[in-house]
């Protein structure tokens, strides 16, 4: 038994498992398997609770349940096929909550000086106090019931995510699984759209709804997977990682473009042309593999001007900017939309309007509006819906993120890079109450685990030193062990 046991947590750590959970995800998109990944996600989840892996494919899970189906579609539930489907997730999380509580001394050590936990949950319970306020308290419950969600893959992350450096670079390459996934599915979309409108329209006009994703949501994702490609380019050892990160970052580029969408494609450039700064000072101070990183320098100017030429050449660079200024809300009917928040922050200041209540806020005051389901500003969101108390939860989550990431290690640059374009991005568009999104920054985050990747300086070189257990911490295995330094591996 202990063999079988054994044979599964190997398999169940390796990096099959996210490439299985991406084909699913794929195949579960195009030939309309609705329920396939529910049973997937349940089954994955009793396998993790009752092995003892290590919780690894978390980002490929998220990403089977918010893109394994086609966006607006309307789906006919069959009462079986829901039922057994909500057993096997449930179970799925008793079999997790049941692994937490047979070893519950070690877990509760994991997560008790987790402040982004402590933050998420205040929000939460914030969140439960503002639907006091809500016009529309059965939107409220059930947005309230996708955070919790929320948490709870944070929760359960936290405590089964072992941080080291094979499970970092799984969670690195299910980022790029789930990208190239992404983007198949958005060819697919595409092409069936042609039948009806022209490329051009279908870009300009944002109608590319892939999936569970907005154009705006797409964006972010195919920005996080190319600064996931960035860095495997700058600090994997693979040359042949290096090679296909060049490869990928062009096209994840090329599917961003795609989709439309002003706010992501700016705020991803404008990070990019930072990392790329970072970059050149970092080549050019360590002075090694200067070959691939000029190659990679080089395709990109050829890459970029080869563009602008063909931009000039066939006269289409002031119709996109024209149609790209111009898709979208404009900017007065966003202050409009800013403007309903503030009110309603004015009128419920202490504990907001309620969680869900902005598109009834918005709908009731701008006429002639399909529907607005966020204040388009995470700051405006969190005010207008959780009002003075929620906003303070909020920043208080912010400050502990910022708090993880910002170490002096080259793994942070690209943790840095990921929550910055949620909190650019996010200032027009609502990125940190999004559930879709928001999940990835919180899963990136347990790759950032406290006391985790300190660096130490050794000959003038930087070298990165993975602590995984920190002092003070107790052996995996025998609970009497208390290790009084920290303890690690370059």
């Amino acid at each position: 038994m202990k063999k079988i046991n054994h044979s599964l947590c190997v398999f169940l750590e390796s990096i099959w498992i996210p490439i299985i959970i991406s084909l699913i995800t794929l195949l579960s998109f195009i030939f309309d398997f609705i329920y396939l990944p529910y049973y997937v996600w349940g089954l994955v989840l009793i396998l993790y609770g009752v092995t003892g892996a290590s919780f690894n494919s978390i980002l490929c899970l998220v990403f089977l349940s918010n893109s394994s189906w086609k966006y607006g579609t309307v789906i006919v539930r069959n009462n079986v096929q829901f039922i057994i489907s909500a057993v096997f997730i449930g179970l799925g999380y008793l079999s997790l909550f049941i692994r937490f509580i047979y070893d519950i001394r070690k877990r509760v050590k994991i997560i008790k000086n987790n402040y982004i936990l402590i933050s998420l949950l205040l929000i939460l319970f914030f969140s439960l106090l503002s639907i006091i306020n809500s016009p529309v308290k059965n939107i409220s419950f059930e947005l309230l019931g996708n955070y919790t969600l929320l948490i709870a893959t944070f929760f359960f992350g936290s405590l089964f995510f072992e941080n080291s450096e094979k499970n970092r670079n799984i969670i690195m390459f299910s980022i790029l699984f789930s990208g190239i996934v992404l983007s198949l599915e958005t060819v697919f979309t595409l092409v069936k759209m042609l039948n009806e409108k022209t490329f051009i329209e279908i870009i300009m006009k944002r109608l590319l709804n892939v999936a569970f994703y907005h154009p705006n949501i797409a964006a972010d994702f195919f920005a996080i997977s190319i600064f996931t490609t960035l860095y495997i380019f700058l600090f994997h050892k693979n040359k042949y990682a290096k090679v296909s990160s060049i490869i990928l970052f062009f096209y994840f580029t090329f599917f961003l473009l795609l989709t439309g969408s002003r706010g992501g494609i700016i705020t991803s450039f404008v990070i990019l042309f930072i990392f790329f700064i970072y970059y050149l000072y970092y080549v050019f101070k360590r002075k090694k593999d200067m070959l691939y990183h000029l190659s990679f320098i080089i395709s990109l100017f050829v890459f970029t001007g080869m563009l602008i030429a063909l931009g000039f050449k066939f006269g289409v660079f002031k119709e996109i900017f024209n149609r790209f200024i111009n898709s979208g809300y404009d900017d007065n009917l966003r202050l409009k939309i800013y403007k309903v928040a503030l009110d309603v922050f004015k009128e419920h200041w202490l504990i907001g309007g309620g969680i869900g209540s902005s598109n009834y806020y918005v709908m009731n005051t701008i006429p002639n509006l399909d529907s607005c389901m966020h204040y388009h500003s995470y700051l405006l969101q969190v005010l207008g819906t959780l009002g003075l108390l929620g906003t303070i939860g909020f920043f208080s989550y912010l400050f502990f993120i910022g708090k993880r990431l910002f170490k002096k290690n080259t793994l942070c640059v690209f943790g840095i890079s990921v929550f910055s374009l949620y909190l650019i991005h996010g200032l027009v568009e609502n990125l940190f109450f999004n559930y879709i999104i928001e999940p990835y920054l919180l899963i990136i985050l347990l790759m950032y685990k406290d006391g985790s990747m300190n660096p130490i300086i050794f000959n003038d070189d930087l070298i990165e030193v993975t602590v995984d257990r920190p002092l003070g911490s107790t052996h995996p295995k025998h609970d009497d062990i208390i290790y009084p330094i920290n303890y690690g591996y370059v």
